[in-house]
């Protein structure tokens, strides 16, 4: 590559880039143009783009609460199913020893089989 010195001391312009800048400017200023005469303006636009990146915002949010919400939930649940477990334990604990439980019970027939060979309940 061959480099010229510039004339007169001034730099040497890029002619296709400095008509290609002209180019894209008249085509935005077109552009702006036409939504001004067609209704539109590019304050709409802006206000349209702000809306949409709320309404993304609320949905996105919406969808982490409803996430939280649901694991609460499922974790109240198996809280529940936990503590159901251990109250059913004490209940066959208290009846092996010969003791009231603290709430009705209902044996299955092998809980019920157990505690006959046991000898804590009778046939």
């Amino acid at each position: 590559m061959i480099k010229r010195p510039s004339q007169g001391g001034r730099p040497t312009i890029n002619t296709a880039s400095l008509q290609r800048s002209r180019a894209d400017t008249d085509q935005i200023r077109e552009d702006i143009a036409k939504l001004k005469t067609e209704g539109g303006d590019v304050t709409s636009y802006m206000e349209r783009l702000k809306e949409r990146k709320a309404q993304e915002s609320a949905d996105k949010a919406a969808a982490e609460q409803a996430a939280r919400d649901k694991l609460q939930e499922l974790a109240r649940k198996i809280t529940q199913d936990e503590l159901a477990k251990k109250e059913r334990e004490m209940n066959l604990s208290l009846i092996e020893k010969g003791a009231k439980p603290i709430s009705d019970i209902e044996l299955t027939p092998e809980e019920e089989q157990a505690l006959v060979d046991k000898g804590v309940l009778g046939q």
